[in-house]
């Protein structure tokens, strides 16, 4: 008898690890197969008049504000934030420092010291939703994004903003359980960004 209950917790266990797996993995199969697109190859951008006084902004992040699922990066919101901020007064120098599928850890050690040098007016810092997926834990990310203000508020006169994260998790991309994890993450992880951004 003890044998066939050991037999069928490990046989459940088995299952469990399967199942969260396949759930793990399924989001970037699916993703794999959309061939996601990406307008920016860090390219310099420039909007309004070169007439004009200029400002330089630096968009930090990964798909989103490498401008996957737009057509052009000129759809994307770090060109769309420029041409806001530009309006009619001031020419906006955009220099996007964004890679898709990338974490925090890969912002500290691959851009920050090329941001710095930029030296910044403006930066928006939208970074979080692979270290969800990646399943960073909470002290990790904490960490990173913490160490991340810390060197743009100490090493730049910017003005930074600090984006929440959407969640992402629709129908036909998340299976159904891993929804209400995700969902449930991006609350953790977005609490960690307001607390740190009050912060600093």
């Amino acid at each position: 008898m003890q044998k066939i209950l050991l037999l069928s917790l490990c046989l459940l266990v088995f299952i469990l690890l399967a199942l969260t797996w396949y759930l793990r993995t399924s989001i970037y199969w699916d993703l794999g197969k959309a061939r996601v697109y990406q307008p920016s190859d860090f390219s310099h951008y420039t909007v309004g008049s070169p007439t004009l006084p200029e400002l330089t902004y630096v968009a930090i992040g990964d798909s989103l504000t490498s401008g996957v699922g737009v057509a052009t990066y000129m759809e994307s919101y770090p060109y769309l934030f420029a041409e806001m901020i530009a309006g009619d007064t001031l020419q906006v120098a955009l220099e996007p420092f964004a890679v898709p599928g990338v974490r925090s850890s890969y912002v500290l050690s691959n851009f920050m010291q090329k941001v710095i040098e930029h030296d910044p007016d403006i930066v928006t810092l939208f970074i979080g939703t692979n270290d969800i997926h990646g399943n960073v834990s909470l002290k990790q990310f904490e960490e990173n994004y913490a160490e991340i203000l810390r060197e743009l508020t100490e090493e730049t006169e910017a003005k930074v903003y600090a984006i929440n994260l959407p969640y992402i998790g629709t129908a036909d991309l998340v299976s159904l359980p891993y929804r209400y994890y995700f969902n449930w993450k991006t609350q953790q992880y977005n609490e960690i960004i307001k607390k740190l951004a009050l912060q600093y």
